[in-house]
């Protein structure tokens, strides 16, 4: 649109049969009229750029709110067995390396995202009675043991896809923050006016100040 600008001011600029008070009247009604297109197609992009940014977070968000799938009878029961047994012995060691070694096993054994998600209360239970029964010098170590294994049975307890969709809503967040156009578009828009270059990120704003599209 810029170059589209400059061949008509240019044909505007070498026309002989107008005046130079004609010419600076034409070029300032054509500034005006690739103002209101150039921040016409800016509203467009930008609505385009902030559907697609809702529905990849829309995606994103269904992926991890997603049903686990379901884990095999048999294999449910095992492992409820076995957690059960490596719960108590994580609360009732005496021994707190001995306890926290039980809660990595449990952490293990827990293959399936359904699975580690049932044991993730498990595991924050368990956990909170050994910070309150460590002495102060274990706590920062433990407090650190502990929070790295409830963040990897967290991690287990994703649906497939998740670390995808959680990194896809990190983005979602950094580009709704993030001008469509860049500063050195922003620049170049001083060419047209003052007004396009102040407005090509915010259209809507112009839109609003300066009249509707329907005054096009």
């Amino acid at each position: 649109m810029l170059n589209e600008y400059r061949q008509a001011a240019s044909n505007i600029n070498t026309d002989l049969y107008l005046s130079i008070e004609g010419k600076r009247q034409e070029i300032f009604k054509l500034k005006s009229v690739y103002e209101r297109k150039i921040l016409k197609l800016a509203k467009a992009l930008r609505k385009e750029d902030r559907e697609a940014l809702t529905n990849a977070q829309k995606e994103s968000q269904k992926i991890l709110t997603d049903a686990l799938p379901d884990v095999d009878v048999q294999k449910r029961k095992l492992f409820e067995q076995k957690a059960d047994v490596l719960q108590a012995r994580a609360l009732f060691s005496t021994n707190l390396k001995d306890a926290v070694e039980a809660l990595r096993e449990l952490v293990s054994i827990a293959d399936e995202p359904a699975l580690a998600n049932e044991i993730k209360p498990k595991i924050l239970e368990v956990s909170q009675r050994l910070i309150a029964s460590a002495n102060p010098n274990e706590l920062i170590g433990l407090k650190n043991e502990l929070g790295s294994l409830y963040n990897e049975v967290s991690n287990k307890a994703l649906p497939e896809g998740a670390a995808r969709a959680k990194g896809t809503l990190d983005a979602v967040e950094s580009l709704d923050r993030t001008p469509i156009f860049s500063d050195l578009v922003k620049r170049s828009m001083m060419e047209i006016t003052p007004l396009t270059s102040t407005y090509i990120n915010n259209p809507d704003a112009y839109y609003e100040k300066h009249g509707g599209e329907n005054n096009e």
